[in-house]
């Protein structure tokens, strides 16, 4: 078994982007958990999910050492959908209306973006990029010094902060970094959508996305109200979730189903990143439990618990061929903190156009949604481009995981026992973070055989100056504990659960056998079977493993993140 690392992950999400992609093209939003299981495309698979998937595939290149096989197809039917004012259409279709959803702008300009960073003489992408800023300037309203475009939104508009800042960072043009101001101004000084203490209702993943974007130009600014106010909301986001990274894909819901997204864990690990990295770097914490344990758990590694029977041929726009094996790699849209899939919900009637449409997407459980796939890779992405960071002179081990940057290469034997290595590449100082329940007197510093001091800096041990070829050994504690979890939506039903930790990692998840077996569900208004007890599809944080220890763990071979998607680095 090799060391904890997310190189895994990167490859298991890249078998997807190609398993799951068919000759056209297409993505396939929706699994559905049925008499055999089936992958549908659906409307988010015109421009939201390709666009996804089209930036998860540049960001497992480092690891892959080659691009994704379905790029070339996937790109072509992506940018056929844009027109001339630069802005992505869907078709007029018996699933789609004809219109540039602002969500899949976004999907979109992420996308571009990240395309850029690495590839800047790619000029059909640079076009794309400026000629869609100019497109979402063109549908803007602007009053005084704010701006929106239809109205004042959340997910429709704030989630557009985010990547038409860091578009105006990588261009180094300052008009959109501004435009995602004028937006910024809007939704802090114009709108109602969070509270005094900093609560909000609806769809986390487009509040995180938001307040991502908020903090982004609120640390570029040096506005330090504007950066205390999207602490202020994170901290309520945090209130909300475990500790353990299960995020809640809706606030405030008013019923008895709650569910972890892994879109939502993406944009909550981004504004954690962000706020670690400039502002408070408690929240390092915050991003490794949450990514060590339900961000990556919420991989699907086996399908088995989807049904392959009877066999059904495929038909145009539904694959049924394979489907357990073409799932693996993406993640889950509605986890339980013990299981893949939390309960059984179909789509509402608004989701179909037309009649003749309805008996492919309706009356049919949900067992995954593929947006996910594409968030779940872009979320790993995120936490792996920061596990160390190299700033002037100094090494900073931002969290105790598997790592190569062209300075240092780092190896750590947690969860498995808890030892880590620093090799430096270069002539620099060198920190590391450990979990705050670590008693710094139990950690023990070594190089070359001699003990050196721990020296606390902060939360950082500050390990002093290290020469090229100098190797770090650490040791320190990995305790145990048990932690009773409830989750559940405000005056509804609650589930319990028995999280089992060891060190930063949960091994163990055990659901109350007394949980609800059904709930009731405002989206059906009805209620329908749950999995919070005991037995549920695809349980996870089966990881017994990680009781081993000595000779049976090898080291991983990390991929070399010589930083060229850096979503972090605002310098411009």
């Amino acid at each position: 078994m090799d060391t904890f690392n997310f190189e895994e992950s990167l490859r298991l999400g890249a078998l997807h982007l190609e398993s799951l992609v068919d000759s056209q093209g297409r993505t396939y939003f929706d699994i559905f958990g049925g008499t055999p299981a089936e992958a549908v495309t659906d409307w988010p698979d015109f421009v939201d999910l390709p666009a996804r998937y089209m930036e998860a595939a540049i960001m497992v290149e480092p690891v892959l050492s080659r691009a994704v096989h379905t790029v070339p197809a996937i790109r072509k039917r992506l940018f056929s959908f844009i027109k001339a004012d630069g802005l992505a259409y869907r078709p007029d279709s018996p699933i789609s209306h004809p219109i540039p959803e602002l969500f899949d702008q976004a999907r979109l300009l992420y996308m571009l973006v990240s395309w850029v960073m690495v590839h800047p003489d790619d000029r059909e992408v640079r076009e794309h990029l400026d000629n869609l800023c100019r497109g979402l300037k063109n549908l803007m309203t602007f009053k005084e010094d704010y701006a929106y475009i239809k109205e004042i939104g959340i997910y429709f508009g704030g989630t557009l902060i985010r990547p038409l800042i860091q578009a105006g960072l990588v261009t180094k043009n300052a008009e959109w970094i501004e435009l995602g101001g004028k937006l910024t101004r809007g939704i802090v000084y114009h709108s109602s959508a969070y509270g005094a203490d900093g609560s909000f209702e609806g769809h986390v993943h487009g509040h995180m996305g938001t307040q991502a974007g908020i903090l982004v130009y609120a640390i570029l600014t040096g506005d330090r109200a504007l950066t205390d106010r999207v602490k202020q909301i994170f901290d309520w986001a945090i209130s909300i979730s475990t500790s353990f990274g299960f995020v809640p894909e809706l606030a405030k819901r008013k019923d008895d189903l709650i569910a972890s997204e892994t879109c939502t864990i993406m944009d909550y690990l981004d504004v954690a990143l962000l706020l670690a990295r400039y502002v408070d770097e408690r929240y390092w914490d915050i991003v490794e439990k949450t990514a060590r344990n339900h961000l990556v758990e919420s991989q699907v590694r086996d399908g088995s618990w989807l049904s392959e029977e009877p066999k059904l041929p495929d038909e145009d726009g539904v694959i049924r061929s394979d489907i357990r094996q073409r799932v693996v790699g993406s993640f889950a849209g509605w986890s339980a903190p013990h299981a893949l899939l939390a309960y059984e919900e179909e789509l509402g009637s608004h989701w179909v156009r037309t009649e003749e449409m309805k008996p492919r997407y309706l009356g049919k459980i949900r067992a995954l949604q593929n947006c996910c796939a594409g968030g779940g890779i872009r979320a790993i992405h995120q936490v792996w481009s920061n596990i160390a960071t190299f700033k002037d002179d100094t090494l900073s081990v931002n969290m105790l995981i598997d790592k190569q940057i062209p300075e240092a290469r780092i190896t750590s034997y947690i969860p498995f026992e808890g030892r880590a290595r620093v090799e430096v590449y270069r002539d620099c100082g060198v920190r590391f973070r450990v979990a705050p329940e670590v008693n710094t007197q139990e950690i023990h510093l070594s190089v070359g055989g001699r003990s050196i001091p721990v020296v606390s800096q902060g939360i950082f041990i500050h390990a002093g100056a290290f020469k090229k070829g100098d190797v770090l050994e650490i040791t320190l504690p990995l305790t145990r504990r048990v932690q009773e979890v409830v989750i559940g939506n405000e005056g509804y039903q609650q589930y319990r659960y028995k999280a089992t930790w060891k060190g930063d990692t949960v091994l163990d998840m055990e659901a109350d056998p007394a949980n609800p077996t059904t709930g009731f569900t405002g989206l059906m208004n009805k209620r329908v079977r749950t999995f919070y007890g005991p037995e549920a599809p695809g349980r996870i944080y089966c990881r017994k493993g990680y009781d081993l220890a000595g000779s049976g763990v090898l080291p991983s071979t990390p991929a070399v993140d010589k930083g060229e998607i850096d979503w972090y680095r605002l310098e411009g």
